[in-house]
């Protein structure tokens, strides 16, 4: 087990667990961006697929060509700097020095010592701090109820559709409060069609969030020891493995669009630190019906790339 653990925890693991993520974040969006731009879509969808084709194969430069040549970049200035500074050092040690004495020789100054700059990454997301702004991937099922293991994955969270979408947003975690606001466009696969005169759930849909939450070390704490029969419990006992990449709970509130209509949401979620720059939001949403449209039940895992 400790095996594991250290190879789970080693930092090329977690490179190569990052590397994979963005490539499959990546090739997601694109598919959904082919599927808008070839697909029966009207012209909003048709622009939409065509900025996130765009932005699928500027990425993909990025990933395979950017980042290396502003590395590359980096480090030339780097060496162009260690020579400037080497050569004002060698020019200092030969210019002539004031004698202190007649007989006396002056005592060698000590050689600076050059220290170069690291070419560290800051860590983008960690479980002390995931600030800043993220894009990433969803998976949501609207769903009837939650009980997979006697109605299966068709009949629980599925049971009337769901929808796979892109999203993206911006985020605070400094550790003890959580805040983001988040914004998303997908297609929704509906199973069948709501009662007659209802709108067509077989569309193009989007949303706005918002999340506020914080931590909760007091009441969800790791998994260590069991209680006495009259001890009440101080705390939510969860798996330890868990518990480590456990982030902040939270609550959100915004508008689902479908269907050319609008409804509120409320729900909550959780969100969970995958990778040093990968997160992965569990979340369930409510939207009661109106405009035409049902209620909806919307349960969704999204898998996030901060920056």
């Amino acid at each position: 087990m400790d095996l594991i653990a250290k190879l789970l925890t080693s930092s090329m693991f977690q490179s190569y667990v990052a590397k994979c993520l963005a490539s499959l974040l990546r090739h997601v969006a694109t598919l959904v961006a082919g599927a808008l731009l070839v697909g029966d879509t009207d012209g909003q969808a048709k622009f939409i697929g065509a900025v996130m084709m765009i932005g699928a194969l500027v990425w993909s430069w990025w990933q395979k060509r950017g980042m290396r040549l502003a590395i590359d970049e980096y480090k030339a200035l780097m060496a162009k700097g260690a020579a400037v500074v080497m050569l004002a050092l060698a020019l200092a040690a030969l210019a002539p020095r004031a004698s202190l004495a007649a007989d006396v020789a002056p005592p060698a100054a000590a050689a600076p010592v050059l220290q170069m700059p690291s070419l560290s990454v800051p860590v983008p997301c960690s479980m002390s701090n995931c600030s800043g702004w993220y894009l990433g991937f969803g998976m949501s099922g609207n769903g009837s109820n939650l009980d997979i293991v006697a109605n299966g994955i068709n009949q629980s969270v599925f049971s009337a559709g769901g929808i796979l979408d892109v999203h993206g947003g911006y985020q605070f975690w400094d550790g003890n409060y959580f805040f983001a606001v988040e914004g998303g466009v997908g297609n929704e696969f509906a199973k069948a069609q709501p009662v007659a005169g209802a709108v067509s759930l077989n569309t193009i849909v989007g949303y706005e969030l918002v999340k506020v939450g914080g931590a909760l070390s007091g009441l969800i704490n790791p998994s260590t020891s069991t209680t006495t029969p009259g001890q009440a419990p101080a705390a939510i006992a969860v798996p330890a493995s868990l518990s480590k990449i456990y982030m902040s709970p939270y609550f959100a509130a915004g508008a689902i669009q479908r269907g050319g209509y609008s409804q509120w949401v409320t729900g909550a979620g959780a969100e969970f630190v995958l990778a040093a720059a990968w997160s992965m939001d569990l979340r369930y949403l409510y939207a009661p019906s109106s405009n035409s449209l049902p209620s909806t039940n919307i349960i969704t895992i999204g898998l996030n790339r901060h920056f």
